[in-house]
């Protein structure tokens, strides 16, 4: 399945389409509104995954995205310490090509850590790269991958 959050400067798409890997793309100068959005859309994710006994693999696609705002930040660090996915993830891939969002998001990570378990953080330059990493971790996991995900054909869904 696929959703889309949207205001005027930023969208989330959410494509669950290939769980257990669950692919999120971030693109302009995302909001509070956007993060709360996605924290629930989260949630709701690995709620039912729990109730399944289901791990996932996360792969955040931040490659067109902008560095949050101070506020936003610290709405996801909020988000962070609640946050159910933590509790069913194998590892949180985000691709990031930015080295300045890069260190933003490890600075969220950081901070966010200690009061949380927390998937291991991985990071990858291009969405293939995550994809990719995805697959090999569900494997080792020994967790079959998900049908119909290629990582060299998959493309972000588009309104």
């Amino acid at each position: 399945m696929i959703e889309w959050l949207h205001d005027p400067r930023a969208e989330v798409i959410l494509d669950t389409r290939h769980h257990p890997a669950v692919i999120s793309t971030f693109r302009g100068s995302v909001s509070v509104d956007l993060v709360d959005g996605y924290f629930g859309w989260s949630d709701a994710v690995a709620a039912a995954a729990m109730a399944e006994e289901q791990l996932l693999v996360h792969v955040t696609d931040l490659s067109d995205a902008l560095i949050p705002a101070p506020l936003v930040r610290k709405r996801v660090i909020e988000h962070n310490f609640a946050n159910l996915a933590g509790e069913v993830s194998l590892a949180h891939i985000v691709v990031v090509p930015s080295l300045g969002l890069r260190t933003v998001v490890r600075t969220i990570a950081r901070l966010s850590q200690p009061h949380r378990r927390s998937p291991e953080l991985l990071f990858a330059s291009t969405l293939e790269e995550g994809l990719e990493l995805a697959l090999r971790l569900l494997w080792k996991a020994r967790i079959p991958p998900p049908p119909g995900l290629d990582p060299s054909r998959y493309e972000t869904p588009v309104r």
